[in-house]
């Protein structure tokens, strides 16, 4: 069903970095291509139900355990078995799992590179508001520059959470002294691109964004992180997001901005 639906057979390679093994690569197949097939499987999958991604799960699973076998009596032929590196540096269930249960040596990187701190994490309620924004403002006259996440893009009938489109114009109000950028995903490539090389350079000082950002921007200068309704956020995304600062020299901070209505598991 994943060959049908998918077509991923052709980028068995990618799947074997995160650990979905199992496929048979084709070998006329360019990196772009591979890359592309992996991209849209991450994507449909998400929007997939949880009783279709079970199934998917159980059939990849399914697919890894012959992959295996077949690695075992490869490896029989041979004097020494190949070495298996595996590295993660994000919290998700799979990676969890597979450091307690899967037969692994594991080596722990509990160092920061040298000249960096810990990033300093707070959790803040609509009541500290002004607060975190006095806090901002420092930060900026210290000519540092400033991540702020939404949930969403646009306001939702449904569900009450603030979004990016609001944030932004709320944002370009109470820090005139300085440029704000917006980038969310439904931005056209090149716009989206113009406005985070404008934060990189420094030219604007606070980002306005969904969670595009929680991958692959690298800005030393950049050292608050808010991420607005936090209790709508996994683990995960909230260590990658927290990721986007202390990526300098100078001291981080990670602000997690809620409401009082959540609950006592979150």
């Amino acid at each position: 069903i994943i060959r049908t639906l998918l077509q991923v057979r052709e980028c068995s390679d990618y799947f074997h970095v995160v650990g979905v093994t199992g496929f048979e690569p084709a070998a006329s197949t360019s990196q772009t291509q591979k890359h592309r097939f992996f991209a849209s499987f991450c994507v449909l999958f998400r929007a997939f139900s949880s009783e279709t991604r079970a199934f998917l799960c159980r059939k990849v699973h399914n697919s890894h355990v012959v992959q295996t076998r077949k690695w075992s009596k490869m490896w029989s032929k041979n004097t020494r078995a190949p070495h298996v590196l595996v590295m993660t540096a994000t919290p998700i269930p799979r990676t969890l799992a597979m450091t307690v249960y899967g037969d692994l040596d594991v080596s722990v990187i509990d160092e920061l590179p040298p000249g960096r701190k810990p990033i300093r994490t707070y959790h803040f309620y609509e009541t500290k508001r002004p607060n975190v924004y006095s806090f901002i403002h420092k930060e900026l006259a210290e000519g540092r520059q400033i991540y702020v996440v939404y949930p969403l893009v646009k306001e939702s009938e449904k569900i009450d959470l603030k979004n990016v489109e609001e944030g932004f114009e709320s944002m370009k109000n109470i820090f005139k002294e300085v440029k704000v950028s917006m980038v969310h995903g439904k931005m056209k490539p090149a716009e989206k691109d113009s406005e985070m090389q404008a934060f990189v350079s420094g030219e604007t000082r606070i980002l306005v964004a969904t969670t595009v950002i929680e991958v692959g921007v690298n800005v030393p200068n950049a050292s608050v992180m808010v991420i607005e309704n936090a209790e709508r956020f996994g683990l995960s995304q909230l260590h990658q997001l927290r990721g986007r600062v202390g990526r300098g020299a100078e001291q981080s901070h990670c602000i997690l901005m809620t409401k009082y209505e959540i609950s006592e598991d979150t």
